[in-house]
């Protein structure tokens, strides 16, 4: 289970969630390596579909939940273990869900970074894969929810 897939599933007791460099909830179940190697095939209709199915059946929290929550999705532009398509995934998923996807929906897919979080003081330099943190310095940190001044 990945963070989204927490945040969807627990959406009565979580507002609000960050992805770096993930994919959307649901995603491995109906495409498998498509998430990672081929975002443009994966349909964010079926999968919010899908998500509706599993809260009919009270398996999950109901989406509607999620109506008013921040979201942040971060990618880096040279990510080669998730294709950098994979941010516009989760976008169109969520926006399925909130109120005001441009008002509640952040996104960072402009820096150079591999497959990481990037950081504002720690980690390799930005683009330089670490693989034992997955750590760059690309010299940004966002939070959600927090403005950036």
């Amino acid at each position: 289970m990945n963070c989204l897939q927490f945040h969807v599933g627990y959406s009565e007791t979580i507002e609000a969630v960050g992805s770096w460099a993930g994919v959307a909830p649901l995603c491995y179940a109906f495409y498998f390596l498509g998430c990672i190697e081929t975002p443009s095939l994966v349909s964010p209709s079926l999968l919010t579909l899908e998500t509706e199915l599993l809260a009919d059946l009270n398996r999950i929290d109901e989406p509607a939940n999620v109506q008013d929550d921040q979201i942040f999705i971060y990618h880096g532009t040279n990510d080669d273990k998730v294709a950098p398509g994979a941010a516009d995934v989760i976008y169109d998923y969520y926006a399925e869900f909130v109120t005001d996807p441009s008002a509640q929906i952040q996104t960072k897919t402009d820096l150079p970074s591999t497959h990481c979080i990037a950081s504002d003081h720690n980690g390799t330099p930005c683009g330089e894969t670490n693989e034992e943190l997955y750590i760059e310095n690309c010299e940004y940190e966002r939070r959600v929810g927090v403005p950036v001044m």
